[in-house]
This record gives structure tokens, sequence and C-alpha cells, in this order.
């Protein structure tokens, strides 16, 4: 998944569950995980741009007591449906995103029991295979070092992470 692929998902699940104006999105966003991917304002407001030109928002004109106009985004059904779609693409994707795992998980919710097992699944996977990876580098000083070590922590709390997850699903009927 592609830094901007998943700041498009970003978005589509905060409208998924609530319709806004883009300056309460983008604060919404900027303070949230969209601040570590680079989720700007100026960001959001193209990617805005990109989801109603393919048809997954709607946008309609509101004004709030004596205030000036302003649009309220929301998703069209088409968006609903391309929003799933994204999000188990992204999530079962050849090369499952390195960082930050966090903000693909936090719209697991949004998927069937099945399908959510199967992804949780492949990014165990994935994850335990990058696991394996770090766990071959020779030990290394500095800063160097000190990045291998952070990942290997990381993505071994990942490793657990997806495995508390995933045991609720397993064996269930959804």
């Amino acid at each position: 998944m592609s830094l901007s692929q998943l700041k498009e998902m970003m978005v589509l699940g905060v409208l998924a569950g609530h319709p806004s104006h883009g300056y309460a999105l983008s604060e919404l966003l900027e303070q949230g995980i969209g601040f570590a991917v680079g989720l700007t304002r100026p960001t959001l407001y193209g990617i805005l741009r990109r989801l109603e030109g393919r048809g997954w928002l709607v946008r309609e004109t509101e004004r709030v007591g004596e205030s000036a106009e302003r649009e309220v985004y929301g998703l069209s059904d088409a968006g609903s449906e391309a929003y799933r779609e994204v999000l188990t693409r992204c999530a079962m994707g050849e090369v499952p995103p390195l960082l930050p795992l966090a903000a693909l998980l936090a719209h697991f919710d949004e998927l069937s029991p099945e399908v959510r097992l199967k992804a949780l699944t492949h990014l165990r996977r994935a994850r335990a295979a990058l696991l394996v990876h770090l766990e071959e580098f020779p030990e290394h000083g500095g800063c160097g070092g000190a990045a291998i070590a952070l990942m290997h922590a990381q993505v071994r709390l990942e490793v657990e992470a997806l495995d508390r997850l995933a045991a609720p699903l397993e064996g269930s009927d959804g």
C-alpha cells in the first residue's frame, strides 16, 4: 500500500462514520494518526477533490446560523463500497504496509469477520517474516543499531497485537 492510498483510506474511513466539512475533517485527522503520515490540510483537500472526482463523495452546502456556508462531505453509495474494497486491498496487498500498521488496523472493524480474519492472518504472516529478517541483522552500534532495534520491537509488538485480534475470530462462524 502506498502512502497516498493509506491517506485516501483514512479519509474514507472518517467520512464513513462522520460526514464533515473540510476544516473539521482536517482538524480531526491532523490530531490523530493522520499527523504521523503527513495528512495535512492541503493534502486533505487534494484527496477530497480526487475522491469526489471518482464519484465516491457527495457534497452538500450547509449553513449554521449566521456563519458562512460550508461544504459537508460524506460517502456516496459507491464511496462506501469503494472504502471497503480499498481497505481490503490495502490489507491483502502483496506488500503490506510497513508503518504505520495502526492506521490500517483502526479501520478493520468495517470488514466482515471472515475478511478481517483473513487480513489479520495475512498481515501476521508478513510481519512474522519481517521479524525473522530483522533478527538476522548483525548487531550495529549508533543510530543504525537503534533504528533496527526500534523496528524489531515495533514488529514484535505488531505480531502480538495481530495474534490478539485474530484469536477471537479463529474457529468462530463470524
